[in-house]
């Protein structure tokens, strides 16, 4: 009987684990635009800060 509740307890926690990665995957879809254009500022400002190092060397 032990083992059973054992078993059934560990289902129940599989399930938790399966509805918590489902919400964070969804959590980080929704997130991917705003990564990518935070990707594309960085990028830009990398390239700003290499311009204006260039300058100052000058």
């Amino acid at each position: 009987m032990a083992a059973k509740r054992r078993y059934v307890k560990g289902l129940d926690q599989l399930a938790f684990a399966e509805q918590q990665v489902g919400k964070m995957r969804t959590e980080l879809e929704a997130l991917q635009p705003q990564l990518q254009e935070s990707a594309k500022q960085t990028a830009a400002m990398l390239v700003d800060i290499e311009i204006q190092s260039r300058q100052a060397g000058q």
